[in-house]
């Protein structure tokens, strides 16, 4: 079977990741512990693991 790259899971969360950089962080500085990158790809990986089970 071929998998056409531009729709697979990998560059779809490529993708988003590289559009997740681009979200300037707005919360207070002092008060963030996680990146709003890693906040939102830990968004995705639940979202995804629900649609998988």
């Amino acid at each position: 079977m071929h998998i056409k790259k531009h729709v697979s899971f990998g560059s779809l969360r490529a993708k988003l990741s590289e559009k997740f950089l681009e979200i300037s962080d707005w919360r207070k500085s002092k008060s963030v512990k996680y990146e709003i990158h890693d906040v939102l790809m830990s968004g995705f990986a639940r979202v995804d693991s629900k649609i998988n089970s």
